[in-house]
């Protein structure tokens, strides 16, 4: 409670629209988390709880409690999600998370809207690899690849094509992306035009 109130004070609103829980501790039951939300959403100081680090197993016991309570649930995860993956070991820290290929297959089962960081890899796609050495890896290599032939066949830049891989899957992907650049910020949004198959998905990550 008093993390949320510094919070909304720094912010100078009475309210956060969306309040993720960041990196989530295992031996505290979701029921005590849930609990607790709910009262904050309640009271207006929330309007919707998302998770940001935690483990799609988690999130569906949130939120499985939640409806089994009539709480407020989960709404979105935040997580690190690339075409390129990133060099850290998957798993190595508990608290921070990477979309893996099973929780892909959970988010589209389940319908939950994921809010990707990291999306651009440090620029690495569409630098050509000049950016981002720390995906500088062979299979990352071969996805540059592929997003460069794809962009070639469309006619649109690699950097665009890694942005569309990420709204392209069967659940909702709102990837959060930042420059100062005009032309990178219109590059960016030019990837919302781009539909893609579901077989050029499979390809690119292969």
């Amino acid at each position: 409670t008093g993390d949320l109130k510094d919070s909304l004070g720094r912010l100078q609103t009475d309210h956060a629209d969306i309040y993720y829980l960041h990196r989530d501790d295992a031996r505290v039951p979701v029921s005590e988390i849930m609990d607790a939300l709910d009262e904050h959403v309640k009271d207006g100081r929330i309007r919707y709880p998302a998770a940001s680090n935690w483990s799609t197993a988690r999130i569906a016991e949130a939120n499985a409690y939640a409806a089994a309570h009539r709480r407020a649930a989960f709404v979105a995860s935040q997580v690190q999600w690339s075409l390129p993956v990133p060099k850290w070991k998957i798993g190595a820290d508990p608290t921070t998370r990477y979309i893996t290929a099973e929780d892909e297959a959970w988010h589209a089962a389940s319908g939950l809207p994921v809010i990707p960081y990291s999306t651009t890899a440090g620029g690495y796609i569409a630098s050509g690899g000049e950016r981002g050495k720390e995906y500088e890896t062979p299979e990352n290599r071969a996805r540059l690849e592929r997003a460069r032939e794809l962009a070639g066949k469309l006619g649109r830049t690699p950097g665009q094509i890694a942005i569309a891989y990420l709204v392209n899957h069967p659940f909702p992907a709102i990837p959060i992306t930042g420059t100062g650049n005009q032309e990178h910020l219109a590059d960016t949004l030019g990837a919302l035009q781009i539909k893609l198959t579901p077989e050029q998905v499979r390809w690119l990550k292969q």
